[in-house]
């Protein structure tokens, strides 16, 4: 059952069960490290400067998280129903550090989803600002992601929520602060002055010509 999960991906790489780079597993340490050798891949791809072929990579790897997911799911289900359980299904829950671990592996791979997508021609923002929030659903802190989210929200001028996430990533920071941080920060200062001084002397435009018609009169 736990074959039939898709990964949800429109970045030009197309991931399923039916993909033959999918091969089913059965233990949920063998889907971790499917998922975590993936990844070496597409970090070779990346260094290579293939980043459809990285962003590919990384795709599979979340596949079998979501395998991962999805065959718990599918227990649970079983049992629910009285069904005894199938052959291979999970028999236990997965141990706290196993999970942990499974996040972590997460997080890497959407975070490293999103470099991929930064440096393609065009960048779709929104879907690397997708990848930003799921690194940072399950770790809030990750500087990278916060530094990237920051970027994404500046090119889709949402400039006090791009200073916001770039603000908490130069907190963050141990040592000195990327120099990326910061530029972006001056950007996004600047954006922000520029669009007050227009709003002013869009207000100022308006007070002038309701002042000259009452003047008029």
């Amino acid at each position: 059952m736990a074959e039939n999960v898709m990964a949800n991906n429109t970045d030009g790489a197309s991931v399923s069960a039916s993909d033959p780079n999918w091969k089913p597993v059965k233990k949920p340490e063998e889907y971790v490290t499917k998922a975590e050798d993936f990844k070496m891949k597409g970090n070779e791809c990346y260094k290579n400067k293939d980043y459809k072929a990285a962003i590919g990579k990384y795709h599979r790897g979340l596949l079998y998280l979501k395998g991962l997911e999805s065959n718990k799911e599918i227990q649970l289900l079983q049992q629910n129903m009285g069904f005894q359980e199938k052959p291979g299904s999970l028999q236990e829950p997965l141990s706290e550090e196993l999970k942990e671990h499974v996040k972590n592996v997460q997080v890497d791979l959407y975070n490293n989803l999103a470099a991929c997508l930064l440096q393609v021609p065009d960048p779709n923002y929104e879907k690397i600002l997708h990848y930003c929030n799921c690194v940072l659903t399950n770790k809030a802190d990750n500087v990278k992601a916060l530094y990237r989210r920051g970027l994404v929200l500046y090119h889709l001028k949402s400039y006090e929520d791009s200073k916001q996430s770039l603000m908490k990533a130069k907190h963050l920071c141990k040592g000195s602060v990327d120099p990326n941080i910061k530029k972006y920060l001056q950007l996004c200062d600047s954006a922000i002055s520029k669009r007050q001084e227009k709003e002013r002397a869009r207000y100022q435009g308006m007070f002038d010509k309701f002042a000259e018609e009452k003047q008029d009169k």
